[in-house]
């Protein structure tokens, strides 16, 4: 206990320390000059492993403004198809239902489908609902943390993981960006066919828990 309290005082003294040279770097460090964005090139990985589910196809789509990379994956179990696009978005808000007003289908956002939003333990937050006998689940994998699916949960996330200490040692030793906000877009989708709604669902979820921690182990570097 004593050791405890001996101990305290300095590591409050160097968080404290740290976080002046963060907003002195920042304060200090010159302005940016004006420059005309240009996407980062990437590309994400042909093959993605998916437990029980078997890759059918799996193609390139053209890139979209902040979307840098944009890759369609097909999978098949028992004759069940499943659909999923996945976004790497270098800067966004976080907000999902907008991403889906903008850049899915132009069938999709004009319907504004009724969306419930979901959380499942130890993955985070996502969002389903169902337009033309296909259920949908999408959700924003951040790069540390949960997944969310609205500008809040995104902001929280933020908020909690960037001012961290490892965060900031990175930031002022590596030059490490100290603000993050990529995501990865999942977009998944399976017909309803015979089954109902929730079990639609229920096939989503469980591809979605294996493909969430898929990529969140692979999340493309910065």
């Amino acid at each position: 206990m004593i050791l405890q309290k001996q101990l305290r005082m300095p590591l409050v003294a160097l968080a404290n320390a740290l976080v002046i040279l963060v907003i002195g770097k920042i304060l200090l460090a010159p302005a940016p000059a004006i420059v005309k964005q240009t996407p980062t090139t990437m590309a994400l990985p042909p093959v993605v492993p998916l437990p029980n589910w078997q890759l059918v196809k799996s193609e390139s789509l053209p890139p979209h403004a902040f979307i840098v990379a944009n890759w369609h994956y097909k999978y098949i179990q028992n004759q069940l198809p499943l659909d999923i696009d996945m976004r790497y978005v270098e800067e966004t808000d976080g907000d999902v239902k907008q991403l889906i007003g903008k850049y899915a289908s132009k069938e999709l956002a004009a319907a504004q489908p009724n969306l419930s939003v979901r959380e499942y333990s130890g993955v985070g937050f996502y969002g389903v609902y169902v337009y033309q006998q296909q259920a949908y689940l999408d959700a924003c994998i951040n790069p540390r943390g949960a997944s969310t699916f609205t500008a809040e949960q995104f902001s929280y996330n933020r908020r909690h993981y960037e001012l961290q200490f490892n965060r900031l040692l990175a930031y002022l030793l590596k030059d490490e960006p100290l603000r993050e906000r990529r995501c990865l877009w999942s977009h998944l989708s399976v017909p309803l066919n015979d089954n109902s709604t929730e079990s639609a669902y229920d096939n989503l979820e469980t591809a979605w828990v294996s493909w969430y921690k898929w990529w969140y182990s692979h999340f493309p570097q910065p």
